[in-house]
């Protein structure tokens, strides 16, 4: 199904953004080819959405991330992982940030919301965007940039001390999220 994106006009005569027909709203599909969609666009349309885009501001970001995101470390018995999420019931300004920071746009039928996720050091780049005016999740924040730092690469056998380290990390979050501080 095709992403259809409408520029919409407000009240205060601002310009609104919604990207999504009701049915798509409906859907599980994920919106993985926002990038693809974009070549549909006219001149206009294409010049105010790299202006939604570009006004993203580092604080705007952390102020939504500090009220819709989510840092967490997810073990199982052969890794650990970092996940970083931000959700939303309106899809449309996931898409924009994915433009910016890419990553899948998903949609969860479960409890009616989109994702956005980033994990492992693809979530680097807007962690440090945001670092410095997050409020809420700071520490979380910062939590999940040490945990990046000890992600080496693919066939890469951390050391003792790195996978404790990332186990503390994963407690840590857990607990800053009031969750049992089991991995």
């Amino acid at each position: 199904m095709a992403i259809t994106w409408t520029l919409l006009s407000t009240m205060e005569g601002r310009l609104g953004f919604c990207c999504f027909k009701e049915e798509l709203r409906r859907s599980s599909a994920p919106l993985d080819n926002v990038q693809e969609e974009l070549t549909s666009l006219n001149q206009q349309e294409s010049d105010v959405l790299l202006d939604f885009v570009a006004r993203l501001s580092p604080q705007w970001l952390a102020g939504f991330f500090d009220g819709e995101g989510c840092v967490g470390v997810y073990a199982n018995t052969s890794y650990t992982k970092l996940d970083v999420n931000i959700s939303q019931k309106n899809p449309g300004i996931l898409a924009i940030i994915s433009l910016k920071f890419p990553a899948k746009v998903s949609y969860s039928k479960k409890d009616d919301t989109y994702h956005i996720a980033w994990s492992g050091r693809n979530a680097i780049p807007v962690l440090e965007f945001i670092k410095d005016y997050v409020i809420v999740k700071k520490r979380q924040v910062e939590l999940a940039l040490e945990f990046t730092s000890l992600i080496i690469g693919k066939g890469y056998c951390p050391s003792n001390e790195q996978l404790e380290r990332r186990e503390e990390i994963g407690i840590e979050l857990k607990r800053l999220k009031g969750k049992s501080a089991e991995l």
